[in-house]
């Protein structure tokens, strides 16, 4: 499985590849609570993770572990000020019909 996001302005960068091949791993980094987390960046810009657990209207540290999960798969970045930010306009995964 491959999970990719779209540069608007040089088409797909492959971010990483997750080792796992099931579709349960996907949805797993994926949650609900992360895919929101990524559109209320994505819509708001760079903030902090505290400024964005109150957005979210979530507990600081849950937010704080989501950010570090999503960051360490290249799907949320940190700008020089360490403030994070979705630099994507989409995000798009890949699974094979093939995977064990």
């Amino acid at each position: 499985m491959k999970i990719g996001a779209m540069w608007p302005e040089d088409g797909m960068r492959n971010l990483e590849v997750i080792i796992s091949r099931a579709l349960s791993t996907l949805l797993r980094v994926l949650t609900p609570a992360r895919w929101n987390l990524l559109q209320i960046l994505r819509k708001e810009g760079p903030m902090s993770v505290r400024l964005l657990a109150k957005c979210l209207k979530r507990d600081y540290k849950n937010v704080h572990s989501d950010v570090g999960e999503l960051e360490r798969i290249g799907l949320v970045a940190r700008t020089q000020k360490s403030q994070v930010m979705v630099p994507w306009d989409t995000v798009v995964a890949q699974i094979s019909l093939d995977a064990a």
